[in-house]
């Protein structure tokens, strides 16, 4: 499985669940962490909103967190854009997002 694939799973898995406050705050954490970091405290961060990702992150090379992370940030920050007028958008349309920046 790609790392696209990887950040569309772990995002599908607790998108039900997250609030926009939730996803304000993972886009904070993702902006506050250091470019160098391994992935083991932004795992530590993310994983009380976002378990899944935090539990993949301790299993990914330094690479792929480097990726994992920049996708995530950016299907996050696009998942806040589209969210108007109180109506989150659905998982698809952050799925499709992913799929056309990552082409």
């Amino acid at each position: 499985m790609s790392t696209t694939d990887d950040v569309k799973q772990d995002l599908a898995a607790a998108y039900p669940e997250l609030s926009r406050s939730d996803l304000e705050r993972v886009v904070t954490l993702l902006a506050q962490a250091p470019a160098t970091d391994s992935g083991t405290s932004v795992a530590t961060a993310l994983k009380p909103v976002l378990p899944q990702a935090a539990e993949r992150l301790d299993t990914l090379s330094a690479t792929e967190v480097t990726e994992y992370l920049r996708i995530l940030q950016g299907a996050v920050t696009t998942t806040l854009q589209s969210w108007t007028d109180g109506t989150r958008p659905d998982i698809e349309r952050i799925h499709s997002f992913i799929d056309a920046v990552m082409e």
